[in-house]
């Protein structure tokens, strides 16, 4: 998270409150300052479709989500105080807390400091890609809670059916992690990887009740333990993926997994996504190819696999009405 994303309370400009939204938490609402445009009201719709954080969240008008930092588990609340162009997440935690790594965990969750506008100049410039930036326009990356928890799920969706996955994070989430009471219910933090190393592999096993999958955890809460985070960030593309291949159970599909949804390196396009390839053809309205794929985003640069996440947000969320009749969100 950029310095001046971030404004301390004293600070806080006045914006209209909506009744309810903040505070609910009772603690101490910080202001984030996203990079125009973005739109909350996308983002909310993207967590709250987000199969692997399906106990992890709470979503209305604001979304809730607790974070686990340094060992700590304290719930976030996230509201929007401003506009697309104009935008301003109000953040509320715990009182009396250090704060700079829960919103440091928000901002990077969000995406907030992702550019899109290179990728605009170049998406309108074909006009059915131009037709998803008209519909998804203000729509930043939604991350996964931390990479440790893109690489987790990495190891357990492997080889394995969506909702068998879920309930194995889920298992994961209530052996080495703590929850916090939600709107709706509890609500599961994800574990450090400090959590999973202190619960040792037994406890593991039985909590994903497998094995394989159960060393494979371990050998990421490992590799994560040690290494520097800033090295994941600013290390070259090949020599990051290079070191998440060398954790078990991490092969080149979780390895992509982890470098965009984890880390929000947008530089390739994912691995073996199958499921690209049939959201470009629902777009571009003819089969495309995996080859083909790459050869479409080379005019995206840096910014591949954002090209990629807006086909399948775009495919997966087909619209339900004319989006020019839609009503403007924050």
């Amino acid at each position: 998270m950029k310095e001046d994303n971030l404004i301390t309370r004293n600070d806080r400009p006045s914006a209209p409150r909506k009744e309810g939204a903040t505070g609910e938490n009772g603690g101490d609402e910080h202001v984030l300052v996203p990079r125009a445009p973005f739109c909350f009201r996308k983002a909310r719709e993207a967590i709250a479709s987000f199969t692997p954080g399906r106990d992890q969240v709470s979503v209305n008008e604001a979304v809730h989500r607790p974070l686990r930092v340094g060992g700590r588990t304290v719930l976030a609340t996230i509201v929007s105080h401003g506009s697309i162009e104009n935008p301003r997440l109000g953040v509320t935690l715990a009182e009396g807390i250090e704060t700079s790594g829960f919103l440091s965990a928000v901002a990077d969750h969000l995406s907030i400091d992702d550019d899109l506008e290179p990728l605009y100049q170049t998406g309108l410039e074909d006009p059915l890609f131009g037709m998803v930036i008209a519909r998804l326009y203000g729509l930043h990356q939604v991350r996964f809670i931390s990479p440790f928890a893109s690489a987790c799920w990495a190891i357990l969706s492997a080889h394995t059916f969506m909702d068998a996955a879920v309930s194995l994070q889920s298992g994961l989430l209530r052996f080495c992690s703590d929850s916090v009471a939600g709107p709706n219910g509890p609500l599961w933090a994800y574990p450090e990887p400090s959590d999973v190393l202190d619960a040792g592999e037994d406890k593991v096993r039985g909590a994903v009740l497998n094995v394989r999958k159960a060393r494979y955890l371990m050998s990421a809460a490992k590799a994560f333990h040690e290494v520097d985070p800033s090295f994941l960030k600013a290390a070259g593309y090949d020599e990051a993926r290079s070191w998440l291949m060398d954790i078990e159970g991490i092969g080149p599909w979780g390895a992509s997994l982890v470098m965009v949804r984890g880390l929000g390196r947008m530089e390739r396009l994912p691995e073996k996504d199958k499921a690209l390839a049939k959201a470009a053809s629902a777009v571009y309205g003819r089969k495309v190819t995996g080859d083909e794929l790459e050869t479409m985003s080379e005019r995206y640069g840096q910014l591949r696999a954002y090209w990629a996440y807006y086909l399948r947000v775009a495919a997966d969320h087909p619209p339900l009405e004319d989006p020019a009749s839609a009503p403007e969100g924050h």
